[in-house]
């Protein structure tokens, strides 16, 4: 007998850590999410370190990825690659 799938919560996230993963996932750095958000890189860290503790990850290519997989953000692809 196999073990149920486990279902993929996802992560509570706002609209605003929802842009911040997306800022995150263009490369963008703490500073350059700051300025453009009008907060301090202290603010953007801060908020980030959260964000990832809610998450269950550790780092920010483990946070675009989880919000990837669920659905906070989307992948665009070029055209012709699949």
């Amino acid at each position: 007998m196999t073990a149920p799938t486990q279902q993929r919560r996802r992560p509570a996230v706002s609209e605003y850590d929802a842009q911040i993963l997306a800022l995150v996932a263009t490369g963008r750095t703490t500073r350059q999410i700051g300025l453009e958000l009008g907060r301090t890189t202290a603010g953007i860290q801060s908020h980030l370190s959260k964000l990832y503790r809610r998450m269950g990850v550790r780092n920010a290519p483990h946070a675009v990825a989880a919000a990837i997989r669920a659905g906070i953000l989307t992948v665009d692809r070029p055209a012709g690659r699949q």
